[in-house]
């Protein structure tokens, strides 16, 4: 029997200048934005899980679409939303 995952469908947003390293579109990259509030999707399965908004995964219209989701490390996602 698989452990639900307590992550899942939390919403998370980030604080300004964050220096927090991810995953998106093959390659890591630095300081998520902190005017976009992100949906916990899934766990990646290696201490990771996948994040999403709208233009971060998630296609709306041709204006709105931006990269694909992002995946962040469980340690850097916990500390923001246990704060």
């Amino acid at each position: 029997m698989e452990k639900e995952d307590v992550l899942v469908g939390r919403k998370v947003t980030f604080p300004e200048d964050n220096k927090i390293v991810y995953y998106q579109d093959f390659q890591l990259k630095q300081g998520l934005p902190s005017d976009v509030e992100f949906t916990v999707v899934n766990s990646s399965g290696t201490g990771s899980h996948w994040i999403e908004a709208k233009g971060y995964g998630i296609l709306g219209s041709s204006e709105d679409y931006g990269n694909g989701k992002i995946s962040i490390k469980d340690n850097e996602l916990l500390k923001i939303l246990l704060k």
